[in-house]
């Protein structure tokens, strides 16, 4: 920078006059002290005595800074120890749900469940509506989780997990909640059969399948009024969904028809990965042969399974929602008919010589990134 002349004492006035313009010419040329420009992009000095230059601020800005995330910015809070501190959004680009007032994904409170072998059998206690929260939720290697004791008209299974869930055990399936609908008929003595059960959903219900008479044809159940395209619904917090009801019973005794399948709503707030084919099933059960005379009665209608999650991973795993398949007794008559599921009808069936019973009704499954529920 130039320097600055000074006037002295016995300095004629023409001289201090080119002395003074010249200070001011040097002033203009020179606006700021170059020595103290720093150029550095990590700002690595930490001084007060340097100045930035704008490229260094710039290329500090764009390259974040530090590469690391600033003690007083989270990505995941923990609660009240994160009072004050920053926001930062997640890998994805997003807030992290840890920062909401969520129900989506539950609150955890059953802690985290993992199956790498075995069964674990849930027991819904008869309860028409049955919820589980977990933290996290792994069924890997050849672990598998079931259900017991249903209500009568089926049961509306909700699981919701916190964090990540992973499905990726080689069991079919490994979430199994087929015969967890209506239940088939039963006790069906020397004359009609024993009707399977309705399955009550939240809003609708599907009809059993009519136990087989003396004589005359055993009608299926009829499906619900209800378009798939429908169940989710931006009214509802919760999906519309119904259990797949119960087959009829055959006529002379029968064996007992086959049950719906029940509803799964499996809610994961983090990321879901499922990779097994066939690995999820709400399917109705499989008509039956017995009695004193061997009758044949119909099969369960088949139940809903919706998976909804916030970040998908690796998901090739696929659902069945399927009626159970009715069967036959070559020469007998006298076979229960089959129950609905939520998308068609139960099969009729037969009082005539080939004694077939009815296909239970499909029932319908929805697997989807999240994009309404918080």
């Amino acid at each position: 920078m130039s320097s600055i002349q000074n006037i002295a004492s016995g300095d004629l006035i023409t001289n201090s006059r080119t002395d003074i313009n010249n200070n001011f010419t040097n002033l203009n040329t020179d606006k700021i002290e170059t020595s103290v420009l720093d150029t550095d992009t990590t700002l690595a000095a930490n001084s007060d005595t340097k100045v930035a230059t704008q490229k260094a601020v710039k290329s500090y800005i764009d390259a974040g800074g530090s590469t690391e995330v600033p003690a007083n910015f989270v990505i995941v809070s923990a609660g009240a120890v994160d009072s004050g501190k920053g926001v930062k959004l997640n890998a994805i680009g997003k807030l992290d749900t840890s920062f909401l007032s969520t129900t989506f994904g539950g609150t955890g409170a059953n802690g985290a469940l993992s199956i790498s072998s075995g069964t674990t059998t849930l027991d819904l206690g008869g309860a028409s509506y049955y919820q589980r929260n977990y933290t996290s939720l792994s069924i890997t290697g050849t672990g598998a989780l079931t259900f017991s004791n249903p209500h009568a008209n089926g049961t509306i299974i909700d699981i919701r997990v916190l964090g990540n869930t992973t499905l990726t055990s080689s069991v079919v399936p490994m979430i199994n909640a087929r015969g967890m609908g209506g239940l088939g008929g039963t006790g069906g003595g020397a004359g009609t059969g024993v009707s399977g059960s309705q399955g009550h959903g939240n809003v609708y219900t599907t009809n059993g399948g009519a136990g087989a008479p003396a004589s005359g044809t055993p009608l299926g159940g009829l499906t619900v009024a209800l378009l798939p395209q429908r169940f989710l619904s931006a009214g509802n917090k919760y999906p519309t969904v119904v259990p797949g009801a119960g087959g009829g019973d055959s006529h002379d005794g029968g064996n007992g028809a086959g049950s719906g399948g029940g509803v799964l709503i499996l809610s994961t707030a983090g990321t879901f990965t499922f990779t097994t084919v066939g690995g999820i099933s709400v399917s109705g059960i499989d008509g039956k042969v017995g009695g004193t005379i061997p009758r044949a009665s119909g099969a369960g209608g088949g139940g809903v399974a919706v998976i909804l999650y916030n970040i998908a991973g690796t998901i090739s795993g696929t659902v069945t929602s399927i009626g159970g398949t009715g069967t036959s007794v070559a020469g007998t008559g006298g076979a229960g008919a089959g129950g609905s599921g939520v998308a068609s009808n139960g099969g009729n069936g037969s009082n005539s010589g080939g004694g077939s019973s009815g296909a239970g009704g499909n029932g319908f499954s929805l697997m989807e990134l999240n994009n309404q529920y918080v």
